[in-house]
């Protein structure tokens, strides 16, 4: 695995395998599966974010004709065992309310009829009787201990705290000349993926196996969940080629939409399919960004050297516990973002509120990092009278310093982040920046340049939520799993372990397995389809926090690098040379060094499948040419005895630089220019990779606009349909100026680095301090987002947003 690997395919822009079948109209999604005798589920949901289940009556709904079976909270316990919590935090929450209704749309009860339609008539004829609570929204009031609680047995709505230390931060702050505070507050959003939350659920009660289609992120279901369920076996079924988006919102349809429907499926005997409509998906299920408070303060000196700082994290989780602490911990992955210091502390609270669960989006919680850390910076510079530039290039860590452990432990690998932002700062033509805003302030315009930098963590170690919760419970490191076979044709299959919901796996997998074996991309089919019972797979497998590059990547080549070894055999047996002579180029095995001694890909294949006599075969080599292989970080591990931990596994990087446009009549914010240069190592596919960094710079910078989930005192989400939720369209999307520069990982198997998620970290601090530059002579500053036209109108005026 430490070679390098030839690079004939990866590194070029060939075109997507997968959107010829997209563009065509042919691609299949959960809901395009249809079982013979399928029923439909609908879900009743709590009108209340806060109220005890007095009673449930299901009679009515068992009554209407088309009715097959019903299903209540109450019958879960015995069922079911609670979901686990990703920290190992002792929770007792099931897919539905129990007794007690705890965020507006948990679920209550659920129909399963013939037809969708009959299903939710039914709905309307279960009588519930509530005994409604006070609702608590705000996570900083929740902490009280005068506050409602949410759950019984949690004291003051506080799941779990954090408090961690490296170095000597109270020396730093003695030392500082200059000391900057500030509280921030970072809003919820959601991603709203195009396809909905989906799942078909088939319990053979002939085979006693349960049978579970869906769109959600991997295979982590049911098996820590069973108890009552009589099922012998679970096979997690992703037949589906295609997924409508998923941001990391994927997570509700396991923990809910999976269970329900196969609790419904196991009553009835019948596949029962369970599709959300756009107003559940906004209300229910762990869905958009958690929202959270900070307070923060940076140690600097009066050249710019920043010492270190200390932070205070009050995270809202909203409804649920699945996710206790586990928000906080990944703070520490980019807490220092590219800056060197050596002293930080950090204080974190997991907070319950009756609003709807909070869920993984774009990246977790290392946007609000890059938020915070980049706007202290700039006004640590403002405090100091220093550019904003200079007090960046101060204190980035420098390509010498590479590999770089931080304070908290992770291992910044590879990169040149100075160059990053010269290059970024070349592109805008900040030299003369000064000049031309004084410009355009004489033509009447307020117009603020922004720049932001960070790191981009990817793979995420589980070893960092040992923090939160140590012991059996807290899981273990990533692993991931492959299979590559040529067939007897030379056509080569890969099946591997991660779901594909538009990063273009079947392509860059593709190219990566061609230049390991000499064919071309066209020659290698990638299935995304996922299947327990044959796929390569772990409990940790599945698409998700930013993992594909270092630890699927891993899996795909050992499993191909197999597979050549045994052609290397089978060629140099052909061809009367040693296996470490032959290599594999052009669809040919050739002995290095005299190309004319070659035979095709194809006869290797033949020879490994077809001719199979016992003097065609190389000494000690099986037929076939199918092989399997699993791939852990070797670097990830728990924590020391200091607490340092890898966070993630490695890290890219990108600087980012906002020019924006303030309309100080209406507070409205516009985006002249946004840059983007960026780092992810060796790049397979450069045009996916500059796609995804249009996708999730689009959406974060619509989210810092206005783009806000938004509940009422009483826990009412007043925003849970496009009508109150908005979000930008193509028309007030930036056009966007990417540059990448590539820097190798050392530690990965392809020399990538992560980019499904750190284009997302970036663009709130990019726009907060480029709006803040903007209207620097009404003397606003920048705290709170989504920096909406009402917020920025209140922010000139004085009144605070």
């Amino acid at each position: 695995m430490a070679d390098a690997s030839p690079r004939r395919w990866v590194g070029k822009s060939i075109r997507v395998k997968e959107d010829l079948r997209l563009i065509q109209g042919k691609g299949v999604y959960t809901d395009d599966i249809h079982l013979k005798n399928m029923l439909y589920a609908a879900v009743l949901r709590s009108p209340y974010a806060h109220a005890r289940i007095k009673r449930i009556d299901v009679s009515g709904a068992e009554k209407l004709e088309g009715v097959v079976a019903t299903l209540v909270g109450s019958e879960l316990p015995r069922l079911t065992n609670p979901m686990p919590s990703r920290t190992g935090y002792p929770i007792k929450e099931y897919c539905m309310a129990v007794d007690k209704a705890v965020y507006v749309g948990q679920p209550i009860a659920a129909v399963a009829a013939v037809s969708r339609g009959i299903a939710e008539d039914a709905l309307e004829l279960i009588d519930v009787e509530y005994d409604v609570l006070p609702a608590i929204v705000d996570p900083e009031e929740a902490m009280k201990p005068e506050a409602p609680r949410v759950f019984d047995d949690v004291e003051n709505n506080t799941f779990s705290s954090v408090r961690l230390q490296y170095g000597d931060v109270d020396a730093a702050f003695r030392e500082a000349d200059l000391v900057v505070k500030e509280r921030f507050t970072v809003h919820r959003y959601s991603s709203t993926p195009l396809e909905l939350d989906a799942a078909v659920a088939h319990h053979d009660q002939t085979q006693n196996v349960l049978t579970v289609y869906s769109n959600a992120f991997g295979p982590q279901f049911m098996r820590a969940q069973e108890k009552g369920f009589p099922a012998k076996g679970v096979r997690v079924r992703h037949l589906m080629p295609d997924i409508g988006g998923g941001f990391g919102e994927r997570f509700s349809v396991g923990l809910q939409d999976m269970a329900i429907s196969s609790l419904l499926s196991w009553k009835t005997g019948r596949p029962v399919k369970y599709v959300k409509d756009r107003r559940e998906q906004l209300m229910s299920g762990h869905n958009g960004a958690r929202n959270a408070v900070y307070y923060m303060e940076l140690a600097v000196k009066k050249d710019g050297t920043i010492l270190g700082h200390r932070l205070k994290d009050i995270t809202d989780e909203g409804g649920s516990g699945y996710y206790a602490g586990y928000y906080n911990t990944i703070k520490l992955t980019n807490i220092t973002g590219l800056y060197k210091m050596k002293n930080i502390a950090l204080e974190a609270y997991s907070v319950a509120t009756n609003k709807g669960p909070g869920g993984s989006n774009r990246g977790l919680s290392k946007p609000h990092m890059g938020y915070i850390m980049e706007r202290l910076v700039d006004l640590a510079a403002k405090k100091l009278g220093m550019d904003p530039a200079e007090i960046r290039f101060k204190n980035l860590v420098e390509s010498e310093e590479l590999p770089y452990r931080t304070p908290s432990g992770n291992l910044l690998d590879a990169g040149n982040f100075p160059e990053l932002l010269r290059k970024a700062l070349d592109m805008v033509g900040y030299d003369k920046w000064g000049e031309e805003k004084r410009r355009l302030r004489s033509q009447g315009r307020y117009v603020g340049l922004g720049i932001s930098c960070n790191v981009d963590p990817g793979a995420a170690n589980p070893g960092r939520e040992h923090m939160v919760r140590g012991g059996p419970h807290a899981p273990g490191q990533r692993l991931a799993g492959c299979t590559v076979r040529m067939d007897p044709l030379g056509k080569v299959t890969v099946q591997i372990s991660a779901t594909n919901w538009g990063q273009s796996h079947e392509t860059t997998t593709a190219q990566v397995v061609a230049d390991e074996l000499g064919v071309s991309p066209d020659d290698v089919a990638v299935s995304s389809v996922f299947d327990s019972f044959s796929s390569p797979w772990s409990s940790t497998s599945g698409t998700g926090a930013d993992c594909f590059m270092s630890i699927d990547m891993g899996a795909i080549v050992g499993a191909a690098r197999k597979v050549r070894l045994k052609m290397q055999r089978f060629a140099g047996h052909m061809l009367d040379a040693g296996s470490e002579e032959v290599e594999l180029a052009d669809g040919r095995a050739f002995v290095r060094g005299a190309s004319e001694r070659s035979v095709a890909v194809t006869d290797v294949a033949v020879m490994a499948y077809d001719r199979v006599r016992a003097e065609y075969l190389p000494p000690g080599v099986e037929p076939g040419l199918h092989e399997t292989a699993y791939y852990f970080y070797p670097y990830a591990d728990l924590p020391d005895d200091r607490k340092r931990v890898m966070g993630h596994n490695n890290y890219g990087s990108q600087v980012n630089v906002a020019v924006v446009e303030v309309d100080v009549e209406t507070g409205k914010v516009s985006v002249l220019r946004y840059v983007v240069v960026h780092d992810s190592g060796v790049l397979i596919n450069p045009m996916i990779v500059e796609a995804q960094i249009h996708g999730h710079v689009a959406h974060i910078v619509s989210a810092a606009l206005g783009e806000e989930m938004v509940w009422d005192r009483d826990g009412q989400l007043v925003t849970a349909t496009f009508g109150d939720y908005l979000k930008n369209t193509t028309v007030d999307t930036p056009g966007m100026e990417i540059v990448h520069l590539e820097y190798p990982s050392p530690f990965t198997v392809t020399g990538g680095k992560p980019v499904g998620e750190g284009p997302a970290i970036p663009p709130f601090a990019a726009v907060g301090n480029a709006v803040e530059d903007a209207l620097e002579e009404f003397g606003v500053k920048v705290t709170d987002l989504p920096l909406s036209s009402e917020r920025v109108w209140g922010l000139i005026r004085g009144g605070g947003g």
